[in-house]
């Protein structure tokens, strides 16, 4: 009891004031606003595994790696033991 969770009511409780400023905005508004946080956030996952990788010996080396970036964040991905995505398709 009492941890940090997304549900724990003490953790809206002191966000709440910082929240409802966004409700207050129209919902096409909050749709964009929503979009652009999931496109950043994909932008950035893109960025991290080319900067890890360092380079691509051709531009279909490339393309695979950002198809496996997006795949594993897909929900519906199968899961594998271990808790990660698996990348293959059902």
């Amino acid at each position: 009891m009492g941890q940090d969770l997304p549900g724990d009511p003490r953790l809206w409780r002191a966000a709440w004031e910082e929240f409802t400023p966004f409700l207050a905005y129209d919902v096409e508004i909050r749709r964009v606003l929503f979009s652009t946080n999931a496109i950043e956030s994909l932008n950035s996952r893109y960025r991290r595994a080319v900067t890890v990788r360092g380079h691509f010996p051709t531009e279909q080396a490339a393309l695979k790696t950002l198809y496996l970036v997006t795949r594993g964040m897909d929900p519906r991905a199968p899961v594998r033991h271990d808790g990660s995505h698996d990348g293959s398709q059902r």
